[in-house]
């Protein structure tokens, strides 16, 4: 028995076309469009360590490279400044300031291309924002801190 179309099957077979075409149109649309933003930026910002070894320091230099996530960044240390480390202890009901014999305060100044996506700036996989965790590291030496200053954005 032979059956011919209808309107309500030419109806469903039309609206099974258009539903199709708009997941196709969906999952291959370019979402560039009003998102965030990726780009290169020049970032210059300081690094702060506290209490590192004074043996350990002699690894690092100006001119050093970073690295992160297995392989050298696009970012070096391009000045490096040295405090004594000191511990605040009570003593007979007086707060004194004691100096860390062998204990040194590290600074140092970075200069690098990272990523910004918005107001989110990254180097290495780690934000670059005055406050934030940061580790100084380099291909010999290794040090815990915060960025202290994000001193320029370019």
């Amino acid at each position: 028995m032979k059956r011919k179309l209808n309107y309500i099957d030419g109806l469903i077979i039309i609206l099974v076309l258009v539903v199709l075409a708009g997941g196709v149109w969906y999952l291959t649309k370019d979402d560039g469009e009003g998102g965030i933003t990726t780009r290169k930026t020049e970032v210059v910002y300081k690094a702060e360590a506290k209490n590192v070894v004074e043996n350990a320091l002699e690894q690092i230099q100006v001119g050093d490279r970073l690295v992160a996530m297995g392989s050298f960044q696009d970012a070096e240390i391009i000045d490096i400044e040295y405090r004594d480390a000191y511990v605040v202890e009570a003593i007979e009901g007086q707060l004194e300031a004691i100096e860390q014999a062998g204990l040194k305060d590290i600074i140092v100044t970075i200069r690098g291309k990272a990523n910004q996506y918005g107001p989110y700036i990254d180097l290495g996989g780690q934000e670059i924002k005055a406050g934030s965790k940061y580790y100084i590291k380099t291909d010999v030496f290794e040090a815990y801190g915060n960025v202290v200053e994000v001193t320029s954005i370019n």
